[in-house]
């Protein structure tokens, strides 16, 4: 659900500055947030590469095609659930795999838990 103008204005207070450690939290964050019970990271460092697997519950193709997006968020429906101190979720500004696509190689591989098994 793209996030209207007023609500992205209120969460994007802080500057996200992409580093290795805050790009592999934020996909660690977006793991828990799916559910994922498992989670597996590889890290190359000579490539300055990452790779995330985990058991969550993916997202729909409807989803995949807007995660990139600025302001995107599936985490939240409306204003009402920023009011409070407790989020329903680790990741929710839909700031974080936009401004990584913005200077990294995203490759994102999904299932959404409703779709069809490939086995």
């Amino acid at each position: 659900v793209p996030l209207p103008e007023e609500v992205a204005g209120k969460i994007r207070g802080s500057v996200w500055t992409p580093s290795f450690g805050s790009i592999l939290s934020q996909l660690i964050y977006n793991a828990l947030d799916a559910e994922a019970t498992q989670i597996s990271i590889k890290i190359d460092v000579r490539n300055f590469g990452l790779q995330i697997r985990d058991n969550g519950n993916g997202m729909t193709l409807v989803d995949l095609h807007r995660c990139g997006c600025k302001s995107f968020t599936s985490k939240l429906q409306d204003q009402s659930q920023l009011m409070g101190r407790r989020f329903p979720t680790f990741g929710f500004k839909g700031e974080a795999l936009s401004s990584m696509s913005e200077f990294c190689h995203l490759e994102i591989e999904t299932r959404s838990r409703s779709s069809p098994s490939d086995s």
